[in-house]
């Protein structure tokens, strides 16, 4: 008996003692026995419940990805339309000069009014995509929040569960602190 509580303090809880008789030590024998069966099945709930949570933040993590590549290409988008509005204020500059000879230059107006259709013909396609890209990313935030909301119910259920296990713990506290007394007594009678 003592050989298996040395191996119980060390963590080995594959040790089961042997019950033989109906007596005192039977019993002890019997409620050892129980002690590692309860500690056995903690650390089953506690091994299950960091799975959980470790997958949970996996993909939390993958949302996450996800999310920054869409806002990556967003950032994109928005330089690319900065740079269009840029290049739109250059010609419209160029424009306002070629308004000024107007009286000999009619027909470069016309080549000038025709890039800058095109220039905002681009633009529009661009401020489409960023609305496109603006939708995905409203989408992955969305699965991101059901993700933080599972991620807050699965710590809920281990929250839950390491409770269950402190009061397990406490119970075998318990118990050990009788089995010791009796195995003092059963020293003192020795």
């Amino acid at each position: 008996m003592a050989e298996a509580f040395d191996c119980l303090s060390q963590g080995d809880l594959t040790r089961q003692l042997t019950v033989k008789t109906k007596d005192e030590i039977g019993m002890i024998a019997r409620v050892f026995n129980e002690t590692v069966d309860n500690m056995k099945r903690m650390v089953q709930i506690i091994q299950e419940q960091s799975r959980a949570l470790f997958n949970v933040g996996a993909e939390l993590s993958t949302n996450m990805l996800q999310t920054a590549s869409a806002i990556n290409e967003i950032t994109a988008n928005i330089k690319s339309v900065k740079g269009q509005v840029l290049g739109q204020s250059a010609s419209v500059t160029e424009t306002n000069a070629t308004m000024r000879e107007i009286s000999g230059n009619i027909g470069q107006l016309g080549s000038h009014v025709g890039r800058q259709g095109e220039s905002v013909a681009q633009s529009s396609s661009a401020v489409e995509e960023m609305i496109a890209n603006i939708q995905s990313v409203s989408q992955t935030l969305s699965k991101n929040m059901t993700n933080v909301q599972g991620l807050i119910e699965a710590s809920e259920v281990g929250r839950s569960g390491l409770q269950e296990v402190a009061t397990d713990i406490q119970e075998i506290a318990r118990e050990s602190d009788g089995l010791l007394e009796i195995n003092a007594v059963m020293e003192n009678i020795a």
